[in-house]
């Protein structure tokens, strides 16, 4: 059995504890749920930030890669890069 100095002070040190679990538990209450602080994230948010991240890159090949919104416009911007890199009296020849 424990004496009742010792009772006291248990109780004392649970009452705290109790106190600071409510103070606790009000503050929960308060902070914004994730649904109210987060901007909607899909698949258009997401592609956006990709691109404006890869504007930062300094290698051309992330650029290319990273910048585009679809296989399409990389399959066109990706032609278009090939025939300026074609010499032109080049085109005329045939390749054997």
């Amino acid at each position: 059995m424990d004496s009742p100095g010792r009772q006291k002070e248990r109780r004392e040190r649970y009452v705290v504890r109790k106190r600071y679990f409510e103070e606790s538990l009000t503050l929960v209450g308060r902070m914004p749920t994730m649904a109210q602080a987060a901007p909607q994230v899909d698949r258009g948010s997401l592609e956006e930030e990709a691109r404006r991240e890869s504007l930062r890159t300094f290698r051309p090949e992330e650029k290319f890669w990273g910048r585009q919104r679809g296989w399409q416009e990389t399959a066109l911007i990706g032609a278009r890069f090939i025939e300026r890199a074609v010499p032109e009296e080049a085109e005329g020849k045939k390749v054997q």
